[in-house]
């Protein structure tokens, strides 16, 4: 009896961790993946996309998402985006097709981190924050509380 009750209990927080309802576990790996193409697209707004953004950008996604990129990945990721031709309302509502409210909250807490790493937000990254924010339904006050947690957050690392 003690070991289907164990068995039980392995299964259920499998299934937990699958769904992304085990917050100690990784994020689901959909979900990661589109927090890490939207801070890659946050990196590339200014044009430049430096080794020292690479690295926050990998610790960033590691701290929120409990998922190990490697350097390579991102770097592609990161190569793989053409901000020439601009991002309409239609993207921004796609960067957040399919996630959970607390996986919005997380990829918005991501593109803050990596538009303030440079110590300053460049008008062209306020937009596209701002821009996430509406294509993710995050209404101005969590704009704000999120952008407030994330400066806490980087005073201290």
């Amino acid at each position: 009896i003690s070991g289907c009750l164990g068995l039980i209990a392995v299964i259920i927080r499998r299934v937990k961790s699958l769904l992304g309802y085990d917050l100690r576990g990784p994020m689901r790996k959909k979900a990661a993946l589109r927090i890490l193409s939207a801070m890659s697209h946050m990196a590339k707004c200014d044009g430049i996309v430096d080794s020292i953004e690479l690295k926050h950008i990998r610790k960033t996604i590691r701290r929120l998402t409990g998922r190990n990129y490697p350097t390579s990945e991102v770097i592609h990721m990161v190569d793989s985006i053409d901000m020439s031709g601009g991002l309409d309302e239609h993207h921004f509502i796609a960067f957040g097709k399919g996630l959970r409210d607390r996986e919005k909250d997380l990829m918005m807490q991501g593109i803050l981190s990596v538009a303030i790493a440079s110590g300053r937000l460049i008008p062209v990254e306020h937009a596209f924050a701002t821009e996430l924010a509406y294509g993710l339904g995050i209404p101005g006050e969590d704009f704000r509380r999120l952008l407030e947690l994330v400066l806490a957050t980087e005073d201290v690392a």
